[in-house]
């Protein structure tokens, strides 16, 4: 019988010179395997740099605790552990390599799947029952856990869609955010209309500032809460341009922060019968004229937009992305597609092409995102 070897007795040297042969995004991996090993790799910085095409990942909804993340340009899979008590938490949004998920629909958690590290938000439960149970839809960060800034702020965007609540790390509760009581909002923003209840279509941190997209575009409230939730509150009534063959109150619409500084407003149009996507129309705000104008090009051509689990994702300059296009999955516009292939719209031609197939997805219920992978 082979004698089991002990891995933990490798040198030091010979395990430092394997490790240096590694992608950055294994390494956190290669230093848990035990003491010794992330003794002699420490301080190491990998040769092989971290590609910035983001990783497509899959969370199946009967158990969470192995998300799955496809690497189109390395065309490889991982699969990383997070916990067993992730078996039964819901994902409900993300930033910079961080997963924010909604353990028994009432305690936020990040987690960074590559490093394991954890930080919490405070429970939703007591702001859940005065709701009637209603369910958090998304939670939108300010920035990821690890960032130097001086706090890290989250708001939740309830099921209803009418109700949205503000936090940060480090605080007991929740406050509520919108619908304020009538006085306040009077008091921060006269211009908004008595009754203020509308559907929230989306929720966003740009420039330092919450963005909550109402009716289509139409009302666009800007909240700076980093001294308490109703601390400034900008609103924006918008002209939004007529789109052939868009409805006015279309749902396929989205929030995007572009790198070079701009506001974005994404919509999109399917099929009737296909429930296929055939349309992208991209708009940025134009908040000096208070409208919306649709945009011919992502920064300069060289941007690129990522559409997935209720969220847009824009990426400038990546090399292994070809600029002003849309890159989005089957399940994103019919989640009950049977099979799942990456398209790419192309802003400028106006059509809609495969990119790549990398599963079969496994239940109607499963998400399908884009993750950027951090090691921080």
């Amino acid at each position: 019988m082979a004698k089991k070897r002990e891995w933990s007795r490798l040198p030091p040297e010979i395990a430092r010179s394997i490790a240096e042969l590694l992608p950055a995004i294994d390494l956190p991996r290669f230093r848990s395997v035990c003491r010794s090993w992330s003794s002699a790799t420490e301080g190491l910085t990998p040769s092989a740099p971290v590609s910035l095409f983001p990783w497509l990942c899959l969370v199946s909804s009967g158990d969470q605790t192995f998300p799955s993340f496809f690497s189109r340009p390395e065309n490889r899979y991982r699969h990383f552990c997070l916990s067993p008590d992730a078996a039964a938490a819901r994902l409900v949004g993300g930033r910079d390599g961080w997963m924010v998920y909604l353990f028994n629909d009432d305690l936020p958690v990040l987690i960074n799947p590559l490093t394991r590290a954890r930080r919490y938000l405070p429970s939703l439960a007591s702001l859940r029952a005065a709701r009637g149970g209603a369910r958090v839809l998304k939670i939108v960060l300010s920035a990821a856990p690890s960032s130097p800034a001086a706090s890290v702020l989250a708001v939740s965007l309830f099921d209803d869609r009418r109700s949205l609540a503000f936090s940060r790390m480090g605080d007991d509760v929740w406050a509520p955010l919108y619908p304020l009581p009538r006085s306040e909002y009077k008091s921060v923003a006269p211009d908004v209309p008595v009754r203020f209840t509308e559907f929230v279509q989306d929720v966003l941190f740009h420039d330092r500032r919450f963005f909550a997209l109402l009716r289509s575009g139409r009302w666009v409230l800007a909240f700076d809460i980093s001294a308490g939730p109703a601390a400034s509150l900008l609103t924006y009534k918008c002209s939004v341009p007529r789109l052939n063959g868009f409805a006015p109150n279309d749902k396929g619409v989205l929030l995007c922060s572009a790198p070079c500084g701009d506001l974005l407003h994404v919509r999109w149009k399917k099929c009737a019968v296909s429930a296929t996507l055939t349309s992208i129309v991209v708009m940025k705000l134009d908040s000096e004229m208070d409208s919306w104008t649709e945009v011919e090009d992502l920064c300069g051509g060289d941007g690129s937009l990522f559409l997935g689990c209720d969220q847009a994702v824009m990426l400038c300059n990546v090399p292994e992305v070809k600029g002003n296009c849309v890159y989005f999955t089957d399940d994103y516009c019919n989640p009950r597609a049977a099979s799942q292939v990456v398209r790419v719209y192309d802003l400028e031609k106006g059509t809609v092409e495969p990119f790549f197939s990398p599963w079969r997805i496994g239940g109607p219920d499963d998400v399908m995102t884009w993750f950027t992978p951090s090691l921080s």
